[in-house]
């Protein structure tokens, strides 16, 4: 019987959104104090948003067995959604179509890329004993 896959994509997606709030925070103590402009927030929240989906697929993709690598994709949109809902429900902010689509384009490419380094890395890994 096959571990299922739930278990390590909800882990990347908690580790995810724990890392796009602490990059969201520290951004907004930046915009305060002057460092960053009130005009980059737009851009700065992509940017979290990124990162946090891109670690979500990485740690899934690193702790998923071989067979289900790609359900490691899942961990970044799961990021967005729950993002997603804490801000139309908790926080009643509106949901715009573009705005919307433009995040979910984006955390699904830092999903992928995420992915992508997961697996590489794990094959270096598995490997790096021929090289001696």
């Amino acid at each position: 019987m096959k571990a299922s896959p739930v278990r390590p994509v909800l882990f990347g997606a908690a580790a995810g959104l724990l890392a796009t709030f602490v990059l969201m925070l520290v951004c907004a103590v930046l915009v305060h104090q002057g460092t960053l402009g009130e005009e980059l927030i737009p851009t700065i929240s992509l940017a979290c948003l990124a990162a946090g989906c891109m670690l979500a697929s990485f740690l899934a993709a690193r702790r998923l067995p071989d067979g289900r690598l790609a359900i490691a994709v899942a961990g970044g949109p799961v990021v967005f959604l729950i993002l997603l809902a804490v801000c139309a429900l908790a926080l009643s902010q509106p949901v715009r179509f573009g705005r919307t689509a433009v995040s979910l384009l984006c955390a699904v490419a830092a999903s992928v890329l995420g992915t992508a380094v997961g697996i590489y890395m794990r094959t270096k890994n598995k490997h790096s004993h021929l090289k001696k």
